[in-house]
């Protein structure tokens, strides 16, 4: 007899006992012809590529215009979460670790004055995993500290290209959580 045994996902929840305060999941309407096949990982690559073309105006690569519809979800929930600005790829400053780390998407207006969006191109998690939430919360952490914000937000978007979806995990303030991720960081 063969038993199969599934792995047991490191939830944040059941780690650190913290629910996310909102969970939001898009359809991403896109003709199921024209769905990217490169796996999860190389459609991460070139998505996270596309998140610093946001500002620029040149013409898009057929890969790009491809990965668009996720694009384009994903920033139309957090317009719908208030957010009125989006910035790709901002740098952020760790005096402690005396080191430069770069945070997906940094975020204007919203559930609070700033916050930060960490996007993950996997298969949709239930809850978020704890890798992932710390990661964001270190983040969040560098965001208060360089721009001197008392609170700051937070959002793990997950993408799934192949189920056409993205579930999206919110962070009313993550300042506070910080701690849990302090020496924590994704390179």
């Amino acid at each position: 007899m063969i038993t199969i045994t599934h792995p047991i996902h490191n939830y944040a929840v059941t780690t650190y006992g913290i629910l996310p305060d909102q969970t939001d999941t898009y359809t991403v309407p896109v003709d199921k012809a024209s769905i990217p096949t490169d796996g999860n990982y190389l459609s991460g690559v070139k998505l996270h590529a596309l998140l610093t073309r946001i500002r620029d105006h040149d013409p898009l690569s057929k890969e790009e215009k491809a990965l668009l519809p996720w694009l384009n979800s994903m920033r139309n929930g957090l317009r719908e979460k208030g957010v009125s600005f989006i910035a790709p790829e901002v740098t952020l400053y760790a005096p402690a670790e005396e080191r430069l780390t770069r945070c997906d998407l940094l975020l204007f207006g919203g559930l609070a004055k700033l916050g930060v969006c960490e996007l993950k191109v996997t298969n949709l998690p239930e809850q978020p995993l704890v890798e992932h939430f710390d990661q964001l919360a270190a983040y969040c952490d560098r965001v208060s500290r360089n721009f001197h914000s008392k609170r700051v937000w937070g959002v793990l978007a997950y993408a799934s290209i192949a189920d056409c979806r993205i579930r999206m995990f919110s962070y009313l303030d993550l300042t506070k959580r910080a701690f849990v991720a302090a020496s924590t960081m994704a390179a």
